[in-house]
């Protein structure tokens, strides 16, 4: 067609030139480097001084490129920006898109876009407009101005650009969509890399704590643990899936059933759960666990339990270890308690001993006579064998008292505890010209507890309100015991005194361990007897005595009447 037109040899230099610029084109699939060659064939074939490339971002056009010549060079500006009254003739532009058609303004001054702001700030010769299409939708728009001669987009250079802007189209578009895909891949690599890196931290802040973490799909029943989760229960490395079977069977014979019987209960519920318990690993070791776990609502139904088990081994061991030290610490406060009674204890037990010696001696002249006052003699036994067995209570009392045993909770009765307790004490009562008011009106006394515990700390209070009242000499020195029912349920215990009373600070402080107001004293005696009386679901509390003196008060739960 343009051979039959140009018959100067014109079409072979153009379609020599459409084929330049369209391998130029098509062979650059790099964004940049395209836009780069599409602008400066542009201006090379326009000759123009200006261009820009204009992309739709939907409805609204976005300058993507804006080259301009100078005789030297042609420099490409690729910042996008929206385009602007300062940039093109925006009459010009939004008829070009309305209409998807080449536009040329041959002369701007006599145009019909003369009168756009552009043209008259501008002072350009001449203007072309080129839409890129992608079918029928104009995916972009190229502008070329050149602002010294009039009429320079005519005939076939317009035709040629025509051409190569329908191509760019396409070119743009398989370079954008390859820009695309490298920045999907490379934010793909980055996401793949982040993930590698949480993964690693947590599998070493998993490591570091000792805890693992699972996920458990209830519909196939089968959990997918983590790799410090096996190292805890010592599975093989065959892969993250298991049966729960399969940590079933690691969990202690003597909490699996429990175990067990929980987690479903708890996973039929759809509620969540917190377990410790027990597990046993291959080489025979036992570890304890704690396990934490709770439901995945999809949908609203529970289809997976996501959770931790972490190992407390060391933690469960150092509270064994602090239980036997506060065991071994109570042991010797018992053992010091006693000391204190060692002049008492030591006249109580040589009375009896005291006394079965003489009524032994006189059994012996009874025996010796002719004939034997045989009813005299046994007499003498019978009280031999009565003293005998006074002597033997308080040893076996204070044997009790300090015997190293472990805690063994039974049935009581605090009264009869309470007499044991005063038996021991009661040298030290006379010795210290203490008198004792006894007033034991519980209608129930029936405790579940230590034997031994419970003794210390009625010992620890009776000797504390002999001490506190030492130094009185002014008043009877009066140490009172009472019992009552409180609310139904607890047995409460007074100890009373009309000594010398608490310090201002010392209701709020006397159970703390190492306070004391004795100048020999290591203040372990009453935080010994607060643990205790806790251990026993009870609680103890101290208060000033009006007008003279302080009172002890510790409540235990009583035993349920159907059990007592």
């Amino acid at each position: 067609m343009h051979a039959q037109n140009n018959q100067a040899g014109h079409p072979v230099h153009d379609i020599d030139a459409i084929v330049r610029c369209t391998r130029a084109l098509t062979e650059e699939i790099q964004l940049d480097r395209l836009i780069d060659r599409l602008m400066t064939i542009v201006l090379v074939l326009a000759r123009a001084q200006r261009a820009l490339l204009i992309r739709m971002a939907g409805e609204t056009p976005i300058i993507e490129a804006h080259a301009h010549a100078t005789p030297a060079s042609i420099g490409i500006d690729m910042t996008p920006h929206p385009v602007a009254p300062q940039d093109l003739p925006l009459t010009m532009l939004n008829s070009t898109l309305r209409s998807g058609k080449r536009l040329v303004v041959h002369d701007a001054a006599s145009s019909p876009f003369a009168h756009d702001p552009y043209f008259s700030q501008r002072g350009t010769a001449s203007a072309m407009s080129l839409p890129m299409l992608k079918g029928n939708h104009t995916v972009g728009l190229l502008y070329i101005e050149n602002s010294q001669l009039p009429g320079k987009f005519a005939g076939e250079p317009a035709d040629l650009l025509e051409l190569i802007a329908g191509h760019a189209a396409v070119s743009l578009d398989n370079a954008r969509l390859y820009q695309n895909l490298l920045e999907e891949n490379a934010h793909r690599r980055r996401v793949e890399q982040a993930l590698r890196v949480s993964e690693e931290t947590l599998a070493l802040g998993e490591r570091v704590s000792q805890t693992g973490s699972w996920r458990w799909d209830l519909q196939r029943d089968i959990c997918l643990c983590s790799e410090e989760l096996r190292r805890i229960f010592d599975l093989p490395e065959d892969g993250p899936v298991v049966t729960r079977d399969v940590l079933v069977a690691c969990i202690h014979p003597e909490d699996r059933e429990y175990v067990r019987q929980t987690a479903e209960h708890q996973a039929n519920a759809g509620e969540p759960f917190e377990l410790e318990y027990r597990i046993v690993r291959k080489d025979g070791t036992t570890r304890h666990v704690a396990a934490l776990g709770k439901p995945i609502h999809i949908a609203g139904r529970d289809v997976e339990y996501v959770g931790i088990v972490s190992d407390i081994t060391a933690r469960c061991q150092a509270e064994d270890a602090a239980r036997n030290a506060q065991a071994d610490v109570a042991r010797v406060a018992r053992a010091t308690t006693v000391g204190q009674l060692t002049a008492a204890i030591a006249h109580e037990v040589n009375q009896p001993l005291m006394s079965i010696v003489s009524h032994a001696s006189a059994s012996l002249r009874w025996l010796d006579r002719t004939p034997p006052a045989l009813m005299q003699a046994r007499e003498g036994l019978a009280a031999i064998v009565s003293e005998g067995q006074r002597a033997g209570d308080m040893i076996h009392g204070l044997q009790a008292l300090t015997r190293n045993a472990p805690r063994a909770f039974a049935a009581l009765d605090m009264h009869q505890t309470i007499r044991d307790i005063l038996q021991i004490a009661r040298s030290e009562l006379n010795c210290r010209d203490v008198s004792l008011e006894l007033d034991l009106n519980a209608s129930r006394s029936q405790v579940h507890g230590d034997a031994v515990q419970l003794q210390q700390v009625l010992l620890n209070l009776v000797l504390n309100a002999i001490d506190s009242m030492a130094s009185v000499y002014d008043r009877p020195r009066t140490l009172r015991l009472t019992t009552a029912v409180v609310a139904e349920t607890q047995l409460q215990v007074r100890v009373e005194d009309n000594g010398q009373g608490l310090a201002s600070d010392a209701p709020g402080r006397i159970f703390e361990p190492f306070y004391t107001t004795k100048a020999n004293g290591m203040g372990m005696g009453l935080a010994i007897c607060r643990s205790i009386v806790e251990a026993h679901k009870g609680e103890i509390l101290a208060a000033p005595r009006l007008p003279f003196g302080a009172m002890f008060v510790f409540s235990l739960p009583l035993t349920p009447i159907a059990l007592s």
